[in-house]
């Protein structure tokens, strides 16, 4: 028998508690912001941290900001080709 099944068999476990619910979080208080503005945030960190994988742009190995750039873009092609 797994685990879940055997927390919900239990006499101490609460009668409203389903295997799978999560508990916990909010105390059932709604939101007062939106979440696409923190979803669009987590989207601009992540590509921003994809772009840092790539080792000449963490490091800023290139003197010139034009050659820089360009190594940016480059690194932004490919991460979005490879999608």
């Amino acid at each position: 028998m797994d685990r879940q099944h055997r927390l919900h068999d239990h006499p101490s476990a609460p009668a409203r508690w389903v295997p799978g619910q999560r508990r916990g979080g909010n105390c059932g208080i709604t939101r007062t912001c939106a979440r696409s503005p923190l979803s669009t945030r987590n989207v601009v960190e992540r590509g921003f941290n994809q772009l840092k994988q790539w080792r000449a742009l963490a490091s800023r190995y290139d003197k010139l900001a034009i050659t820089y750039r360009g190594g940016v873009v480059l690194a932004a092609i490919t991460i979005w080709l490879r999608q």
